[in-house]
C-alpha cells in the first residue's frame, strides 16, 4: 500500500503494515553559513530514514502515519554565533531551542513531543536575526513515531 503525499509528489510505503516505524536522523555535510532567518535549516546528511519520510534535499519531514513523535535536534555555533531556531509544522509551531551568543563555542537544542497527522511537514528553522554559523558534525536533527493514534 502506498500513500500519496498531497502537494510533495512524495510516495511512501505504510509504515505500520510494513512492521517498520518511521524514524530519521540527519546531519550537516558541511559547516553552514549564512544561514536565512525563517528559511528550513538543511540537514542534508541522512544518516537513518527507515520510511524515506525526512527529505535531504529541503530539510523536511513529511509524517507518513497520524501519531505521537519526537523530535531532537542539536546545534553547534562557534564564538558570537548563537541561535534561536523553531521546530515548525504545517500544523504550527511544535518547541524552541536556542544556543548561546557566547565567547565560546556552543551547543544547544530540544526535544519536543507532538501529536502530528499524517502528511503534516516538519522542518527546523532559525528565527533570530543574529547567527550565522552551525557546525557539520554537532549540529543534527532527529524523530521518530513513539505511538501510532487516531
Amino acid at each position: 500500500m502506498l500513500l500519496s503525499i498531497i502537494g510533495t509528489g512524495r510516495l511512501l510505503s505504510n509504515p505500520i503494515a510494513s512492521g517498520l516505524l518511521p524514524a530519521f536522523h540527519a546531519r550537516l555535510s558541511r559547516d553552514l553559513t549564512n544561514i536565512g532567518l525563517g528559511h528550513p535549516i538543511v540537514f542534508d546528511l541522512e544518516i537513518v530514514d527507515t520510511t524515506h519520510s525526512y527529505e535531504p534535499a529541503d530539510g523536511i519531514f513529511t509524517v507518513p502515519v497520524t501519531g505521537i513523535y519526537v523530535f531532537n535536534w542539536n546545534l553547534m555555533t562557534k564564538e558570537t554565533s548563537g541561535m534561536d531556531t523553531t521546530l515548525t509544522s504545517s500544523q504550527g509551531s511544535l518547541g524552541y531551542g536556542f544556543v548561546s551568543n557566547a565567547d565560546v563555542w556552543d551547543n544547544g537544542g530540544n526535544l519536543v513531543m507532538a501529536k502530528l497527522t499524517q502528511g503534516t511537514h516538519v522542518w527546523l528553522k532559525k528565527v533570530s536575526s543574529y547567527g550565522s554559523f552551525l557546525h557539520e558534525r554537532f549540529s543534527t536533527f532527529s524523530g521518530y513515531l513513539l505511538t501510532e493514534t487516531d
